[in-house]
C-alpha cells in the first residue's frame, strides 16, 4: 500500500459519510462534509498531471 492509499483509507474511514458541525460564539453553525470526489482537490494532486486523471470521483478511484 502506498502512502497515498493510506491517506485515502484514513479519509474513507474517518471523514467520509460524516457531518462535522461547529457552533460559533456568534450563533453561526458551520457544517463540514467530506466527499470522496474532493480528496484529490484537498490534497492538491489534481494538478500533478495534465490529463486531469486526478479530478473528482475518477481521481479518487485512480489512487
Amino acid at each position: 500500500m502506498t502512502d497515498l492509499q493510506q491517506i485515502q483509507q484514513y479519509y474513507e474511514q474517518n471523514l467520509c459519510d460524516r457531518v462535522f458541525q461547529y457552533s460559533l460564539t456568534n450563533g453561526t453553525v458551520l457544517q463540514v462534509i467530506f466527499y470522496r470526489e474532493a480528496l484529490c482537490h484537498l490534497l492538491g494532486i489534481q494538478h500533478i498531471t495534465n490529463n486531469r486523471r486526478y479530478i473528482g470521483r475518477s481521481g479518487y478511484e485512480h489512487i
